[in-house]
């Protein structure tokens, strides 16, 4: 899911394709709105409320948007191409004599009263990117249910605006506690600056030139502390990052800069054995995890990321198939090891990371971005997989979105 910057960002997109502009165009996708008409009217400005977009419209009205995990606005040139996706995941078209913005995939889209746009963000917390922004009383927030995780406080918009699960990981790792750590327990100066942290990080990733999110401040090098970087070196101490699942997000940390209580052993100590196995260069498939079918393939996903064959193996069944984005299938363990190595060779610098994990059954469905230095495979990403008795037994990649 887009985190604070990133709508951030979209926000002044759209506010410079169509703030100040009248609407030559409008056309809004969904049942109860469908008749709405804003044509002639003049787009006063767009802004973020954390990870929400507020249109607001002359006359008055708010269209109020919500990227979800897949939504996303594009803007053209009046005479361009869309190429966002098919017609029919399109939910708004605002068009003006020079641009037209285009809304894909949104899960919330809804035209209210401008007066009444606190039914729809008056919940949230204060936004570290927002003129409403007050870092004591996120603070104050964070502290009110001393017992409940910090991670999980930090992704409760309610409790401050637009921190998603690779701001959660990161800004733990700065604080040096585990994301399971009480807030209660996480000492009081460290608590304070968490929020002026986030406000630093995200701040520093809405600047005009789109980047990699950063926030080790490296121009060179990796980008993020921890967070998609299991079974890799610590950037300051060397020790391998572990993952494992918090509320069902994939939440990485350093054992060893970071303190405080971790999740079940046997998820937790099983990313250990495959991380430090892969510092090691030997046995990293080993110790697979059984625990939940999201961490077998949280792990499956961390073999890929280290091009880790033998790994792989262990956790295919015989039967393993596999189904690329053209949904070309490959099948049998030998055939699809045999795919892997010749990828790998090809493209040697490709990892996923992974932002959401879900389980329905057997099947575990992944949504994140994969990364690599050939554009073709670079970019928003899902992914499912079904699993048996502790093995993968099919890996589907889907087209990026």
């Amino acid at each position: 899911m887009p985190e604070g910057d990133s709508v951030w960002r979209v926000a002044r997109r759209l506010h410079e394709a169509l703030g100040g502009q009248e609407l030559t165009r409008s056309d809004l996708r969904v049942p109860r709105f469908a008749t709405a008409d804003l044509t002639g009217r003049t787009v006063l400005e767009v802004v973020p409320r954390g990870k929400h977009l507020l249109a607001r419209i002359e006359g008055g009205l708010t269209l109020h948007s919500h990227l979800g995990m897949d939504g996303a606005w594009h803007v053209y040139a009046a005479d361009e191409r869309r190429r966002g996706g098919p017609e029919h995941q399109i939910r708004a078209i605002l068009a003006t004599a020079h641009h037209t913005a285009v809304g894909y995939r949104l899960p919330v889209l809804e035209l209210l009263p401008t007066a009444e746009e606190d039914r729809v963000v008056g919940h949230l917390g204060p936004d570290p990117l927002g003129p409403d922004w007050d870092p004591e009383r996120a603070a104050g927030n964070l502290l009110a249910d001393p017992a409940r995780p910090l991670g999980e406080a930090l992704l409760d918009q309610r409790n401050l605006a637009g921190i998603g699960n690779v701001y959660k990981c990161e800004l733990c790792f700065m604080a040096g506690v585990t994301p399971w750590t009480p807030v209660g327990d996480v000492p009081e100066g460290t608590l304070a600056r968490i929020p002026a942290a986030a406000r630093r990080l995200l701040a520093a990733n809405t600047g005009p030139v789109e980047h990699p999110r950063r926030t080790t401040g490296r121009l060179r090098g990796p980008d993020l502390f921890v967070y998609g970087r299991a079974q890799r070196p610590c950037l300051r101490c060397r020790t391998p990052v572990r993952e494992a699942p918090q509320d069902d997000r994939p939440t990485y940390w350093c054992p060893r800069c970071q303190t405080g209580p971790v999740v079940d052993r046997a998820i937790a100590g099983a990313g250990a054995d495959a991380g430090a196995g892969a510092g090691a260069g030997a046995g990293a498939g080993a110790g697979a995890p059984s625990a939940s079918a999201e961490a077998l393939v949280i792990a499956f996903n961390e073999r890929i990321t280290a091009r880790d064959l033998a790994g792989l193996g262990e956790l295919m069944a015989p039967e393993h198939t596999f189904v690329d984005p053209a949904g070309a299938v490959v099948t049998g363990r030998s055939a699809c090891l045999d795919a892997w190595r010749a990828f790998f060779a090809a493209f040697p610098d490709y990892r996923n990371l992974f932002d959401s994990v879900t389980t329905r059954g057997d099947v575990v469905t992944v949504t994140g971005r994969s990364e690599c230095a050939d554009p073709r495979l670079a970019g928003p990403a899902r992914w499912t997989a079904r699993v048996h008795d502790g093995k993968v037994t099919q890996w589907h990649v889907y087209a990026s979105s």
